[in-house]
């Protein structure tokens, strides 16, 4: 910090000698080194003043290039405290200048930080900007800025909870990360990654990808590969592994103190001493936690209840193959407990799963099966969801036939049942089927 507040200090004499002198050229270069150095520090007031000042004085010159590129920095600086429409408004600035000056690196570079605030305030925007800037680094052939875009789109669509998608784009720009030997950006990639496949259930490939960023880390970056090893603990402590979780800790731990990152030290030492306790339940999902609870108490509806839990879970963040993972223990236990409805439940949550998957024939075949159940129960509301699921289905793959068919079934259950929004939604399936 010192040290820090001693270049202030140079640069701000640096200011004044080059306002003594009339010097515009010294006085842009030590207000723009200012505004870089307080953001750092994360005074972003000041940040935001030295730039403002900065790019007012480039705006008396023709460099339309620094002028743009200022405008980026003040839009990043702006961005800090979240003023949004304003750092966006610099960033069309920077974009329309890079464009009459037509310097694609300068326009990507505008994108890149574009995308990344939108990510924060429109993210379907932000998956739009960032296809932008994959487009344009590829074209350029601009390794760096294509990681950039790929990590982009990872982070976008892991704010919308579509971690497929997430998961895709993080790992084609490891591939790059590698391929560049970006330390920096594998170690941090791998551990994103550690903390999806975590949140997933998977564990196997959480443990392998922590691994890996704790080793790719240790020496440049001891903190994050101490955080590596923390998650990596955390991740051994959910699954019961306490000797593995413990001695985990205990490498987290040092390794923070090695780091002098206090703070982090004393949350691993309490989570040192839980373990020791033998308070293993306080590193397990909720989620999954009722679902060990009801398997230990040989609870069949407490664990139906819990599967449902779980793959509700999964289906917000969009990991069908959890849901299918999942889905099918709860149907098999539902068949075995005698519980029809939780059966055509599971079947219908598979069909969905199967069909997002692209595997019609296994989607049809669960659809088709919770039909049959719930017939085979009169349950016509169950009957009514199963036949619109597969009327679904079926538009999909392209066969309009098997949908006027099950749409005249629908539409006759919903008059037998008197459901009047059910009959104009099986009117309008058929209607769009017989054209």
């Amino acid at each position: 910090m010192t040290d820090s507040i001693d270049s202030i200090d140079g640069l701000r004499q640096d200011l004044e000698a080059a306002r003594a002198s009339g010097d515009m050229r010294a006085q842009i270069d030590a207000l723009r080194d200012l505004a870089n150095m307080q953001a750092r520090l994360t005074h972003m007031t000041e940040a935001a003043r030295y730039a403002e000042e900065a790019l007012d004085l480039l705006r008396q010159t023709d460099d339309l290039a620094a002028q743009a590129d200022l405008l980026i920095t003040l839009a990043r600086i702006k961005a800090n405290p979240r003023q949004y429409q304003e750092a966006l408004a610099h960033l069309i600035s920077a974009q329309s200048l890079a464009l009459r000056l037509g310097d694609r690196q300068l326009e990507l570079a505008a994108l890149i930080v574009t995308g990344r605030i939108r990510t924060m305030v429109d993210p379907l925007q932000a998956v739009e900007t960032f296809r932008q800037v994959l487009t344009l680094a590829r074209e350029l052939h601009l390794r760096l800025e294509e990681l950039l875009a790929l990590e982009g789109l990872g982070q976008v669509y892991e704010r919308l909870s579509q971690m497929p998608e997430a998961v895709e784009h993080y790992q084609a720009a490891l591939k790059i990360a590698q391929n560049l030997a970006d330390v920096a950006k594998q170690g941090a990639l791998q551990l994103t990654l550690g903390n999806i496949h975590g949140d997933a259930g998977d564990f196997d490939q959480a443990i392998a990808a922590f691994r890996s960023a704790s080793t790719v880390l240790w020496a440049s970056d001891r903190r994050l590969a101490a955080r590596a090893l923390g998650n990596l603990a955390l991740t051994y402590a959910r699954q019961g592994q306490v000797t593995d979780a413990l001695s985990t800790f205990k490498q987290s731990r040092d390794a923070f103190a090695e780091a002098q990152a206090l703070a982090d030290v004393e949350q691993v030492t309490r989570f040192i001493t839980a373990l020791e306790e033998g308070e293993i339940d306080l590193f397990k999902p909720p989620h999954l936690l009722n679902l060990e609870r009801a398997r230990q108490a040989d609870d069949a509806a407490a664990e139906l209840a819990a599967l449902d839990e779980v793959m509700s879970y999964h289906v917000e963040r969009g990991e069908m193959r959890q849901v299918i993972h999942y889905g099918e223990q709860k149907r098999d236990l539902a068949q075995q407990e005698g519980d029809p409805v939780a059966e055509g439940d599971a079947l219908g949550d598979l069909g969905t799963a199967y069909m997002v998957l692209g595997d019609q024939e296994a989607a049809l075949q669960a659809q088709t099966r919770a039909l049959d159940v719930a017939r085979e129960q009169g349950d016509w509301r169950g009957e009514q969801i199963s036949l619109n699921s597969l009327i679904h289905t079926y538009a999909q793959i392209g066969l309009p036939d098997q949908v006027a068919d099950l749409s005249r079934q629908a539409l006759d259950l919903a008059r037998q049942t008197a459901n009047r929004a059910e009959e104009i939604k099986a009117l309008g399936s058929l209607g769009v089927a017989l054209q």
